[in-house]
């Protein structure tokens, strides 16, 4: 065998098993991937022996060391490096090992337009999508089914709502020439006593909320256009604080962003362990959805939202993986991270609405959900409140562990 022939195999012919024993940079991950999926039971049947590959890293241009995916074979019954995977002809192929994997053959049309959805956003999300542990994977295959036929049913603000139509990969306005913000789901419906419309934005999280960061760089033009956010009383509140020279005003330093420099502030965890991206990209998203109640739509497909924006309740919220409810390591210090990050966003949520009731520039009110939303609520165990109620595929709730 080759050298080439020889590194190809070993990015390509991983079991599940031998896959998590390579990871080696994150021990919390690396209990997660184990718990859920290091007996390989979930694979056992006709293809017992299914493999995964790693998972090419675009912006170091390595193959990642702790992320693997579902291996893929194109039309001929060749292993696609996942390096390629991004390139549009392999999208069939995707389709049709993500429908056999989880048992929805049955369900292959609306799975399909659904998945098209969720790599149609800014970024790599073809090759993320067939990542074990993609938080775009996790939440195309909790809420593809959401349907006239298969409705959810969620509780909030204490109102019975009822969806019937899901969207992913939503795109918003944040900064004019800028990247958009991608809301990862939105759920469309009617609340259940007065039959008002309700759309509710999602992001969704897997196991990313656990990467933590001590600090993030914010462009000059978002300090500037949304300081009624980035301000100091606001990031005290969720133990953030702007980066300051020694008179007391923004710190501000240059750095190259495509292809021109341009000016940006720092932003700092106080004394905290977090998951600041988080924060980053809940503020992006509200403002994204700010823009879009103005009528600012980033391009024409995302206008299939417009008519419906007139009469309806919006919602914004977050939904994360919850590992503390498993028998997974050190479950209390799962449990108190978990808690910590809850409290963050809380206490934003509560900057946010209070925003909310302060302006009077747009006509809806955007709703900002007080509390986080978890994946354990699909399971029975854990929604004895029946806060969440849809049917989802039993391969699904197999793979993550909520049967």
């Amino acid at each position: 065998m080759s050298e080439k022939q020889n590194n190809n195999k070993q990015i390509n012919n991983f079991t599940i098993k031998e896959a998590i024993n390579n990871i080696d940079d994150n021990n919390n991950k690396r209990k997660i991937y184990e718990f859920l999926w290091g007996d390989n039971k979930f694979f056992k049947g006709e293809d017992e022996d299914r493999k995964v590959q790693k998972v090419f890293d675009t912006r170091h241009s390595v193959y990642s060391c702790n992320s693997y995916a579902f291996q893929i074979k194109d039309s001929k019954e060749n292993i696609v490096d996942n390096k390629n995977i991004s390139d549009s002809k392999y999208f069939d192929s995707i389709c049709k090992k993500l429908t056999e994997i989880f048992d929805i053959e049955d369900k292959d049309d609306r799975f399909k337009d659904k998945l098209r959805e969720a790599c149609s956003g800014s970024g790599s999300e073809q090759r993320r999508i067939t990542t074990l542990h993609s938080s775009s994977l996790c939440a195309l295959l909790f809420f593809y089914n959401v349907s006239e036929e298969n409705p959810l049913t969620l509780i909030m603000d204490s109102k019975k709502i009822t969806f019937t139509d899901v969207l992913f990969e939503f795109q918003n306005i944040v900064i004019e020439g800028r990247k958009p913000s991608n809301v990862d789901i939105v759920l469309l419906g009617k609340d259940a006593d007065n039959g008002e419309n309700v759309i509710l934005f999602l992001e969704s999280k897997f196991s990313e909320y656990l990467d933590i960061a001590n600090q993030f760089d914010l462009g000059l033009d978002y300090l500037k256009k949304y300081s009624s956010i980035y301000n100091d009383n606001n990031l005290k509140n969720i133990n953030l604080c702007i980066c300051q020279d020694k008179n007391g005003n923004p710190k501000f330093f240059s750095k190259k962003n495509r292809e021109k420099t341009e000016k940006y502030n720092r932003i700092k965890v106080i004394n905290d362990a977090m998951y600041i991206e988080g924060i980053k990209q809940m503020i992006s998203h509200y403002i994204g959805i700010t823009n879009l109640l103005k009528g600012n739509f980033y391009n024409e497909s995302e206008n299939k939202l417009k008519e419906k924006l007139k009469n309806a309740e919006i919602y914004l919220g977050k939904i994360l993986f919850d590992f503390h409810n498993m028998n997974i390591g050190n479950k209390k210090a799962f449990k108190e991270y978990f808690n910590n990050y809850s409290n963050k966003y809380k206490k934003l949520a509560k900057i946010l609405n209070k925003l909310e009731e302060n302006k009077g520039q747009i006509k809806k009110k955007i709703n900002i959900l007080p509390q986080l939303l978890t994946y354990s609520l699909f399971n029975k165990k854990y929604n004895k409140e029946d806060k969440i109620e849809h049917t989802i595929d039993s391969k699904i709730k197999e793979y993550y562990k909520l049967k």
